[in-house]
């Protein structure tokens, strides 16, 4: 199956190098931890809201209907039991990543992350591309966790570029040029 992707390209993907948010973790997959996530949560949506602002670098670029775009997906019965799941399971999960990346690492990616990023430390990003052989970094300078909702036409250029070319490099429009730190492959990568 694998010979069936021919590149992919990861938006600030979790990763087992990125310590953001792990006391987080550790404090919601607690006994009391989980009371709050499937009991407590549902009642209290300005946490979630708070949480869902500091994903972005700027709040004024949150799409008017982002939030409640977000928050529906929760209104399905089971969904705060589903989150409290992949919080248990978080640290496994993480390991599992780890573990399969020789699998997948001659596919051609692109890690593209926000510079000011507070949900996946964008320092990961280096020790992921050091994993993943066939890689390029790519930072999106004044940029947080959801480009493709901050800057979405910058975005969609830069993975339109990548997936439909043989080159990670992307040519920008020159008032643009500030906004981007080009990707870097090392070398001897394809």
């Amino acid at each position: 199956m694998l010979h069936r992707i021919r590149r992919m390209v990861l938006s600030a993907p979790i990763n087992p190098w990125s310590r953001s948010g792990m006391l987080r973790v550790r404090a919601l997959r607690t006994r009391g931890g989980r009371i709050y996530v499937v009991h407590l949560a549902k009642r209290f949506p300005f946490i979630l809201k708070d949480f869902f602002h500091d994903l972005y670098a700027d709040p004024a670029s949150i799409p008017h209907d982002s939030f409640d775009g977000y928050q529906a997906g929760l209104d399905t019965p089971g969904s705060f039991h589903h989150v409290w799941n992949i919080l248990r399971s978080w640290t496994n999960d993480l390991k599992r990543v780890e573990d399969v990346l020789p699998l997948v690492e001659s596919v051609p990616a692109l890690l593209l992350w926000g510079e000011r990023d507070r949900a996946v430390d964008p320092r990961s990003m280096h020790e992921l591309h050091r994993h993943w052989k066939n890689s390029a970094e790519l930072v999106m300078k004044g940029i947080g966790h959801m480009p493709y909702e901050e800057v979405p036409d910058e975005f969609n250029r830069i993975v339109l570029d990548f997936l439909l070319r043989n080159t990670p490099a992307t040519p920008l429009e020159p008032e643009k040029q500030d906004a981007i730190v080009q990707p870097s492959m090392e070398s001897g990568r394809a």
